[in-house]
């Protein structure tokens, strides 16, 4: 039942959240960051179940929703 979901923020305007890697679309921004002065996030988020909650040591902003659990977002890269 584990599953990422990720989102990419371009210059403070975020993408909408996707269950798939976006992996092609980080490539384009890195490409073209340097010339066009762009500032890009790109992060995700868990989504599991609520076993995950006793192995945690801080649950803080950890969202418990019935029987799953959805992780605050990580920054997985920048661009400055």
């Amino acid at each position: 039942m584990d599953r990422y979901q990720y989102r990419i923020t371009l210059n403070n305007t975020q993408s909408p959240i996707t269950d798939t890697y976006p992996g092609d679309q980080w490539s384009k921004i890195a490409e073209h960051q340097q010339e066009r002065g762009y500032h890009a996030i790109f992060e995700r988020r868990l989504i599991t179940d609520n076993s995950i909650l006793p192995l945690l040591t801080n649950p803080a902003g950890y969202l418990k929703l019935k029987d799953m659990v959805i992780s605050p977002w990580q920054v997985m890269a920048e661009l400055q």
